[in-house]
């Protein structure tokens, strides 16, 4: 595990960073745990991959994916009851002015939808419940 000081506007961070051949790869921000994702883009305008983020799910709850960072939910594109993939985009985040995927850690059903698009959410906020 490789360990980085990283600043982002001003803002100072100590990052960890797993296993890169790991899905997800395992990062964690100032002691905060993610789940990581790195898709390629396909466009040549923007050659680097894209970083969809998930955020470790609260307290050890593996049914429930939460906000990765604070932003605002641009668009939600599962509903309660939807069979889901690994890797599948669940929602759209804005987080600093950036559009950010967010999406499953696993594969599953959503049984509950916890925010609507336009809504404020917070780091570690509950987003999506899995089935059991």
């Amino acid at each position: 595990m490789k360990t980085y000081q990283v600043t982002v506007n001003g803002h100072s961070y100590r990052v960890k960073i797993g296993d890169l051949h790991a899905t997800p790869i395992q990062v964690w921000v100032d002691d905060e745990p993610f789940a990581v994702m790195l898709e390629e883009e396909a466009s040549a305008s923007t050659p680097a991959p894209k970083i969809a983020l998930a955020a470790a799910s609260a307290a050890g709850n593996v049914n429930q994916l939460c906000a990765p960072m604070p932003g605002t939910i641009l668009e939600i594109r599962v509903a309660a009851g939807q069979a889901v993939t690994k890797g599948q985009e669940l929602a759209v985040l804005e987080a600093m002015k950036m559009k950010n995927s967010i999406r499953s850690p696993r594969d599953g059903a959503i049984a509950e939808v916890k925010v609507n698009a336009g809504q404020t959410v917070g780091h570690g906020d509950v987003l999506f419940v899995y089935q059991s």
